[in-house]
């Protein structure tokens, strides 16, 4: 599930390279955008292969996406065959201190989507934390399903596009949000110690500070309270 720089081979960089740039020639568009949620475990891998990508960072309120894993997981649809990617995501929790404990307190699929939405939250912020504002944008689904029209025409901008009248009027006809929030819903103590400080984080209302920085700033301000 994780992947990082060390694993990137020199050939198979190279084709997977010309592969991407044979996509954009054969559709005739000079940016190839990738959409793939277990990127965020795999990010030091893909900048190895790619140095000159950029990264868009959409951000959720962590118990709206645990509520989404847990109705996936009742169907069987989330955590692949025998389990595999859970026993994934507690290798991955038992690496750090700060979350070894916590596969234990899961109790069931909600819990479960907490953990694997902090652990990939963490594994983005962490990684995007390194790089120079030129190289991300982040954005919050609230603020998407929001102003729809305002994020994308900034997602462009940061792409170099400009945005097109018929893109327009797509997404301000179709993006809209489909569930209630969940910022209120009163927490176990377990769910808040599996959700951490990223979770109190996401919930915040951030008023257009990214939470990468919101992130970095308050990591720091613990070091130095340490």
């Amino acid at each position: 599930m994780v992947l990082t720089s060390s694993d990137e081979q020199a050939e198979k960089s190279r084709r997977l390279r010309e592969a991407f740039f044979l996509e954009t020639v054969k559709l005739q568009r000079p940016i190839l955008i990738e959409k793939l949620p277990i990127n965020n475990f795999r990010l030091g891998l893909i900048q190895a292969i790619f140095p000159d990508a950029r990264f868009i960072h959409i951000y959720r309120n962590g118990l709206e996406v645990a509520r989404s894993i847990a109705q996936l997981g009742e169907k069987g649809q989330w955590f692949g065959s025998n389990r595999y990617k859970w026993d994934q995501l507690v290798q991955l929790a038992l690496c750090k201190e700060e979350t070894a404990a916590l596969p234990r307190l899961c109790a069931n699929y909600y819990d479960q989507g907490l953990l694997e939405w902090r652990l990939s939250t963490e594994a983005a912020v962490d990684f995007l934390c390194g790089l120079p504002d030129s190289r991300y944008l982040e954005i919050s689904y609230a603020d998407f399903v929001d102003n729809p029209l305002t994020v994308i025409t900034a997602v462009l901008l940061f792409l170099g596009l400009k945005i097109q009248p018929a893109v327009a009027k797509f997404v301000t006809d179709t993006v809209k949000r489909k569930t209630i929030t969940l910022d209120g819903n009163p927490l176990s103590w377990s769910q808040k110690a599996i959700g951490g400080e990223i979770l109190n984080l996401s919930l915040e209302d951030g008023k257009g500070v990214e939470l990468t920085k919101r992130y970095k700033e308050r990591s720091c301000f613990l070091r130095a309270s340490l």
